[in-house]
């Protein structure tokens, strides 16, 4: 199930990179609409993913789902009010004239939440990993593999130019999210983008194979070591601080240009489409910091 309010903490400014966020990757799954209900079961699709890739036991399931939980009330209550700040600071900027410094900034300001939130996620690591038993991480690594030649199979193509047409679908059907339709103009600066931003596709690549790597690494680290959970934590906290390599300026610019060409190409009507995209964004993360939680279903069990 993929989460909209994910989305928007990755996609907007628009087009622009991925945010560095655990939970935002493993919530990626497929196709929720619904930011509320999303994010409402949060425990159990981050649960479930957890699951697939490490093939967990009844007590590991219950172990992660109770991680999860107290980890979800914590980011509700501590920043989804400030994902609404800044949702409210998108909907004032974006009729613009937007500045690439200004399209910046709010990729930086999403991307601050990281620290926060990997020194949470840091102990839950830790307890799990210490757990892990071999062949749990040999399916962790048969997982990854499997997913790997997936995304190759879908999205890598030998010919560049089967890759910049991927790459510019991607990018459209991100912006018509805000914008609508697109206009001619519009379509013609999105191909511009992925004839550039298509050339960095390697670079991704390999950071994610990186990435891969370290949380193979970390994990079996804690497995084989079993160190008490403090020495864990911080294993965990200090691989947690690096997982996400921060973009390449030249994609990072790149893609602050994007949104702010598109912006500026945007009807009043498609202006006014964007700002109300935020604007349920903003509302759905301010209903959802002051809701209660409810109770989730179990990981591995679909209700």
């Amino acid at each position: 199930m993929s989460v909209r309010w994910i989305r928007f903490v990755r996609e907007l400014p628009i087009c622009c990179g991925r945010i560095a966020s655990l939970v935002a990757v493993v919530l990626l799954l497929g196709a929720c609409t619904s930011v509320k209900l999303g994010y409402e079961n949060l425990p159990w699709l981050a649960g479930w993913q957890v699951n697939r890739y490490l093939d967990l036991d009844t007590d590991q399931k219950a172990l992660v789902e109770r991680q999860l939980t107290i980890l979800q009330a914590w980011h509700r209550k501590v920043q989804l009010p400030d994902y609404a700040d800044i949702a409210e600071q998108i909907m004032a900027e974006i009729p613009g004239p937007l500045t690439a410094e200004q399209v910046s900034g709010w990729r930086r300001r999403m991307l601050g939440h990281w620290p926060a939130l990997a020194e949470q996620l840091a102990p839950m690591v830790a307890e799990l990993g210490v757990g892990l038993r071999p062949e749990q991480l040999a399916h962790l690594r048969a997982a990854i593999d499997k997913a790997n030649q997936r995304f190759i199979a879908e999205h890598r193509p030998d010919e560049r130019q089967a890759r910049v047409r991927i790459r510019a679908q991607r990018l459209t059907e991100r912006a018509e999210g805000f914008l609508g339709r697109l206009e001619p103009a519009q379509q013609a600066r999105i191909e511009a983008a992925a004839e550039v931003l298509v050339d960095t596709d390697e670079n991704w690549w390999q950071a994610r194979l990186a990435r891969q790597a370290r949380v193979v690494a970390l994990l079996s680290r804690l497995a084989d070591e079993r160190p008490a959970l403090a020495a864990a934590s911080a294993l965990a906290h200090e691989a947690l601080l690096v997982l996400f390599a921060p973009q390449t300026v030249r994609v990072a610019e790149e893609s602050d240009r994007l949104t702010v060409d598109l912006l500026a190409l945007a009807s009043p009507a498609q202006q006014r489409r964007a700002v109300a995209a935020v604007a349920r964004y903003r509302g759905d993360f301010l209903t959802l910091a002051q809701r209660s939680r409810g109770s989730a279903p179990a990981i591995g069990r679909r209700s």
